[in-house]
C-alpha cells in the first residue's frame, strides 16, 4: 500500500477515535461543551503537518457537533478548529505553534459565542476554552513521542 494511502487512512481513524473519544468524555457546560478533541488534533499536526492537522481539527469539530447535538456550531468548528489544527504545525517551534493554535481557537470560540449570546459570550467562553487546549497540549506532548516512534512518521 502506498504511503499516501496509509496517511489518509490513518488520518480518518484518528478522526473516527478523536469524534468516539470526544463524544464520550464530553462534558457539557451552558454555551457548548468542554471535550479531550484538542489533543489528537495537535498530535496530528505535530505528525504529519500543517494540512494533515486542519483536516483532522476541521472534519473532527465538525463531526463531534453533529453527534453531539451542537449543529448549530458545527461550521464554527470546521473553521476553528481546522485552522487550529494548521496554525499548530506552522513553524519549526511546536511551542509557537501551541501557543498560536491555542491563541486561535480561544478567540474564535469566543467570537462565536458573541455571535450566539451577544457581547456577554466572550468572556465566559475563554477559561473552558483554554484549559480544553492546555489539557490537548498535554495530550499532545505524551502522545507524540510515542506514535512518532510506533508509526515511525516522517513529516513532509
Amino acid at each position: 500500500m502506498n504511503t499516501n494511502n496509509k496517511k489518509l487512512i490513518f488520518l480518518a481513524i484518528l478522526i473516527a477515535l478523536n469524534v468516539a473519544i470526544s463524544k464520550i468524555l464530553l462534558i457539557p457546560t451552558p454555551g457548548g461543551f468542554i471535550t479531550v478533541m484538542d489533543g489528537l488534533v495537535f498530535t496530528a499536526a505535530s505528525l504529519f503537518g500543517k494540512k494533515e492537522g486542519a483536516i483532522v481539527g476541521g472534519l473532527s469539530g465538525f463531526l463531534l457537533d453533529i453527534v453531539s447535538g451542537y449543529p448549530q456550531w458545527m461550521l464554527f468548528s470546521l473553521v476553528i478548529h481546522g485552522t487550529q489544527g494548521y496554525l499548530s504545525a506552522s513553524t519549526k517551534s511546536r511551542t509557537l505553534n501551541y501557543l498560536l493554535a491555542t491563541s486561535l481557537m480561544v478567540i474564535g470560540y469566543g467570537l462565536a459565542n458573541m455571535f450566539f449570546y451577544g457581547p456577554g459570550g466572550f468572556l465566559p467562553s475563554l477559561l473552558p476554552n483554554l484549559l480544553q487546549n492546555i489539557s490537548g497540549i498535554i495530550i499532545a506532548t505524551a502522545l507524540v513521542p510515542i506514535l512518532s516512534r510506533v508509526l515511525k512518521v516522517n513529516k513532509q
